[in-house]
């Protein structure tokens, strides 16, 4: 029996909704700082949408800024489809990208920022898929 609360698939809807502003926000903030806290709102928009995922599931997610990590405990392994696409590095050093404006000391060049953006957008729309899922 889980300690969280029963409204679990709503406070995972919340959860959606702030992953969904901090991709927004990664818009807003593109080309400025060399696009250093575009990177790192992109980051964040999965992270919190994996988070999601943890919370429909009654799962307690790790405290940390490291996707790997919360994409290797995720309880719905469906992520691993969206995973195929994308090597091993890529998910390392969009982990690494949470700490961009403090450790990069060059900008962060188009092509990887849109790279970044897409594999933002795809955890966010599976997450929504896998939250509407597990809610139903």
């Amino acid at each position: 029996m889980s300690d969280l609360p029963d409204t679990n698939g709503e406070v995972a809807r919340e959860w959606i909704e702030h992953s969904r502003t901090y991709y927004g926000m990664a818009f807003g903030a593109r080309g400025q700082a060399g696009n250093k806290v575009a990177i790192r709102s992109l980051v964040s928009a999965a992270e919190m949408a994996i988070e999601a995922v943890y919370i429909s599931h009654e799962t307690y997610f790790p405290r940390t800024h490291d996707t790997k990590e919360l994409i290797e405990g995720c309880p719905d392994r469906s992520i691993d489809r969206l995973l195929a696409g994308y090597p091993a590095e890529f998910i390392e050093e969009f982990s690494i990208n949470y700490l961009a404006p403090y450790i990069r000391d060059r900008p962060v060049p188009e092509d990887e920022f849109d790279a970044c953006r897409r594999f933002a957008k795809q955890v966010l729309t599976w997450a929504t898929a896998a939250v509407t899922q597990s809610g139903e």
